[in-house]
């Protein structure tokens, strides 16, 4: 098992269209990318692509992510 692997471009934004195009839960996008949930997990927060509001079976995707990361405040 691979640990701190670095994820190209690509990856991400294969990662990013899973999220934002499929009713793939976070575990099976992990699965078929080969990451962590713990990534797949990061690099939705970090673009605001899917909202879970407290649950963990449903989720609303934001329209408005362009795949452009979350503003730092």
């Amino acid at each position: 098992m691979l640990k701190g692997k670095y994820l190209s471009q690509d990856e991400i934004t294969n990662i990013k269209k899973l999220l934002a195009r499929t009713e793939l839960t976070l575990q099976q996008i992990g699965a078929r990318t080969a990451c962590a949930k713990s990534t797949i997990v990061a690099i939705n927060r970090k673009f605001a692509i899917r909202f879970y509001n407290g649950r963990r079976s449903e989720w609303i995707v934001n329209v408005d992510a362009q795949g452009s990361p979350r503003p730092e405040n």
